[in-house]
């Protein structure tokens, strides 16, 4: 095969799954995803909205868009899913548990406790079920998040959570070899979790948190959606949590 038969030939057909993709996020990822060649996946709690949105992905799309119904702490809809899913090359956990915030005095630790069982635990039972239809060389990439590491008052649940899920990357990475495991860890974004907010209220908000910055704003879920695509395509790239942050570790 010469240059030119290398530059002619099509890209590779895969298959991706995303869990979580009615998140922000996960919105933004499968509309990246969807324009690559092959079989993706979308994943959530509500089927309804994530209907909703691969009907708005397809026209554009050159992968075929499959959706089903399944959630982290639901065994029996991640066993279905996977399933139906068939051979996965990459798999995506994008899906989050909201966590109790407080300071420890008034903490809600059953809260707690049931945020670190659904996030830590329902995305170690994810990847475990879906280990018979991941390929060899493939890659499955989780969520943390800056808090694992930036010490926050008021976040310790979320901090326990996350620092938890980035130790484990490490060790499924050793374990699950040529697999490729990462995590993808996103600082202050512009999502889902703050349109319960008064649209002015949030725009102000989300701009003065952004001014604490090094890069002097917040982020965009499409810039977290490239930190996922940089997990899938560098075969090179395991065991590693990457920051997406805007520099809020060093603030």
């Amino acid at each position: 095969m010469n240059a030119t038969d290398l530059r002619l030939s099509p890209a590779p057909s895969v298959r991706s799954l995303i869990l979580g993709a009615q998140s922000g996020i996960g919105r933004a990822l499968s509309a990246r995803l969807s324009r690559r060649r092959g079989q993706l996946t979308l994943a959530c709690a509500d089927l309804q909205q994530l209907d909703a949105t691969a009907d708005t992905l397809r026209p554009l799309a050159k992968s075929s868009i499959d959706t089903h119904r399944a959630q982290l702490d639901d065994t029996d809809s991640l066993r279905r899913l996977f399933e139906r899913a068939g051979r996965i090359d990459h798999l995506i956990i994008a899906a989050s548990a909201p966590a109790p915030v407080g300071h420890l005095a008034e903490l809600d630790l059953d809260q707690a406790r049931q945020a670190f069982e659904r996030k830590l635990w329902g995305s170690i039972q994810a990847v475990q079920l879906a280990l018979p239809y991941l390929s060899g060389h493939g890659s499955v990439t989780l969520t943390s998040g800056i808090v694992a590491r930036k010490a926050t008052p008021g976040a310790l649940a979320r901090t326990v959570i996350n620092a938890a899920l980035e130790a484990s990357v490490k060790v499924l990475a050793r374990e699950l070899a040529p697999l490729r495991v990462n995590a993808v860890s996103p600082g202050l974004t512009d999502s889902d979790g703050y349109q319960g907010m008064e649209p002015f209220a949030r725009m102000s908000a989300l701009a003065r948190a952004g001014e604490k910055l090094p890069v002097g704003r917040i982020g965009r879920t499409d810039e977290i959606a490239s930190a996922y695509l940089f997990a899938i395509d560098n075969a090179y790239v395991t065991g590693t949590v990457i920051d997406v942050d805007g520099g809020a570790l060093i603030a």
